[in-house]
């Protein structure tokens, strides 16, 4: 008696090593009853219930240019000249950086000197 139910035993045993993990047996290649595929939903511009979007706003007009100015009259002053910068009309070099310190930059400050008491 324990040698057909061992027999039957492995015979499981090796149907389970067999069987695919996503589930028992191979994948059917076509539905046997003719079934077809589900049809495509149609596109949401095609459905009833659709309402396309709001257009996008329209582009804001540039700004009108400035009237040309008006031509001088005889008696009139000339306009007064821009105000100079403070750095000249090229721009004057910018002063020299501070020279590097002898202590580097991350050392602390020197102690300062010990005062005489009185």
């Amino acid at each position: 008696l324990a040698a057909p139910a061992a027999a039957a035993a492995a015979a499981e045993a090796e149907a389970e090593a067999k069987r695919p993990p996503w589930g028992d047996g191979p994948i059917p290649r076509r539905a046997r009853n003719g079934a077809r595929r589900k049809p495509r939903t149609p596109a949401p511009e095609r459905q009833p219930w659709y309402t396309a979007p709001p257009p996008p706003p329209p582009l804001p007009l540039p700004a009108p240019a400035p009237p040309p100015p008006l031509p001088r009259t005889a008696g009139a002053p000339p306009p007064p000249p821009p105000p100079p910068s403070s750095r000249g009309a090229r721009g004057a070099p910018l002063p020299p950086p501070p020279p590097p310190s002898s202590r580097g930059a991350g050392a602390p400050p020197p102690p300062p000197p010990p005062q005489a008491r009185g």
